[in-house]
């Protein structure tokens, strides 16, 4: 199977496949290969670098993760992730003292996976983000790009998330399995750039911001019905690249 990649413009970038087969992606939101025949993974931790001795949440990207993943910094802390779908986990985390950390996710079967050197403790101030902030999640309606009423009061309501600090953004755009592959990839496109045209009437510095279209290809629901659907007809905002 071919990894089409294609970049339509600064800083909104379009990842999709070649054919309508579901298959996991390739690659994390941050470049790092996954391999295939791995279950559980880790791709990234977004933020990557946080304050000294201030809790901060961060979401972790990978593959395979169960209800009930714990995630261990170190030797340091461990804490209980929330499980977002089997790509992602957000995790609330305890004060923590400088220093360049290995993050382990471990599954409730046993399993584990440690990312070397994932995350950096020190080297920037300002307030930690909380974990409402790590990913704020809007919903559209079927072949839909315009946000809703709804999606703007959840937007306002977190503004301070992203006026709060001045460091980067990721959104990113999702569809429902419905649809081909490409036109799906140009949904989650054009349901980032609302978002990201939303925030940016609001003061948020367009130049923060990097838009990155799954497509149908990170399902937050992997149903296959109405419900499954809405949940995964949706944009995600992220802090960090």
């Amino acid at each position: 199977m071919r990894l089409n990649l294609a970049i339509l413009a600064v800083p909104i970038l379009s990842i999709g496949v070649s054919c309508k087969h579901r298959v996991p992606p390739t690659e994390g939101i941050d470049g790092n290969a996954l391999d295939p025949t791995r279950s559980l993974q880790i791709a990234v931790v977004v933020p990557s670098q946080i304050p000294v001795n201030q809790p901060t949440g961060v979401r972790i990207a990978g593959s395979g993760f169960q209800d009930g993943a714990t995630v261990s910094i170190g030797g340091l802390a461990q804490v209980t992730g929330n499980r977002i779908d089997g790509n992602t986990l957000v995790a609330s985390l305890p004060s923590l003292q400088a220093g360049v950390w290995d993050v382990t996710v471990g599954n409730p079967d046993g399993e584990s996976a440690t990312l070397r050197g994932g995350l950096t403790v020190g080297g920037i101030s300002g307030n930690g983000l909380g974990p409402e902030c790590v990913a704020v999640t809007v919903y559209f309606g079927l072949d839909q790009a315009g946000l809703t009423d709804e999606a703007r009061g959840v937007l306002g309501s977190r503004m301070s998330c992203w006026t709060g600090n001045e460091g980067p953004l990721t959104i990113e755009g999702h569809a429902d399995e419905r649809g081909t592959t490409d036109y799906n990839v140009a949904l989650g496109n054009r349901r980032a750039e609302s978002i990201r045209t939303w925030l940016a009437g609001q003061g948020v510095s367009a130049a923060r911001i990097r838009a990155v279209s799954w497509g149908e290809e990170r399902p937050a629901d992997p149903g296959h019905s109405e419900n499954a659907w809405a949940a995964n007809r949706r944009g995600v905002i992220l802090p960090g690249r």
